[in-house]
């Protein structure tokens, strides 16, 4: 049956089934390493630090390394890092092992989510302005960090200004302090 091929002989359940498998795996991965206070040292650190070698060498020919996609993994990567320090460090009393002391109970630390939140989205807005003035109306054609170009537009414009009000309307505890 047609419906269950993509078109070159392969079959549409298998491909499904590794994409089921690859999403779990995922899932747990992260799960393991957000719960886990040492795995989230090799996860958040180490493995970003493995990456970023392969990534700029061995693969450097295949990976998207303009200042965007670059962005983006480090400031996905500092927010993981970010949320893992806020939850994990804390200082213990020698005697008695009670905490007496947790960065989450800081409220200034806790400027953190909304801040690396707007960073993440300004460097969207930052992109699509920079579509929509480079390439306005046109197709780009291959260009470096995409793979099949890009069409700037009004559109580009639109979702700028609504991510600068998502930015302006990002509130809670971060943001707003008596």
């Amino acid at each position: 049956m047609y419906i269950f091929t993509n078109g070159e002989n392969s079959s549409f359940l298998p491909t499904l089934g590794m994409w089921l498998v690859v999403l779990i795996a995922l899932f747990t991965i992260n799960e393991v390493i957000r719960r886990n206070k040492y795995a989230g040292i090799v996860g958040f650190v180490g493995l970003p630090i493995i990456l970023t070698i392969i990534w700029f060498t061995v693969l450097k020919d295949v990976t998207y390394t303009d200042w965007f996609h670059v962005f983006k993994v480090y400031s996905a990567t500092l927010g993981a890092l970010g949320f893992w320090c806020i939850r994990f460090i804390e200082k213990n009393d020698k005697n008695t092992a009670e905490v007496i002391w947790r960065l989450r109970d800081n409220k200034y630390a806790l400027l953190f989510p909304p801040l690396i939140l707007s960073i993440n989205i300004l460097q969207a807005v930052i992109r699509d302005f920079q579509i929509a003035s480079e390439h306005y109306l046109s197709h780009s054609g291959p260009i470096m960090g995409e793979v099949v170009g890009v069409m700037g537009g009004s559109w580009n414009y639109m979702n700028g200004i609504a991510g600068i009000l998502n930015i302006i309307a990002i509130t809670g505890r971060g943001w707003y302090y008596h």
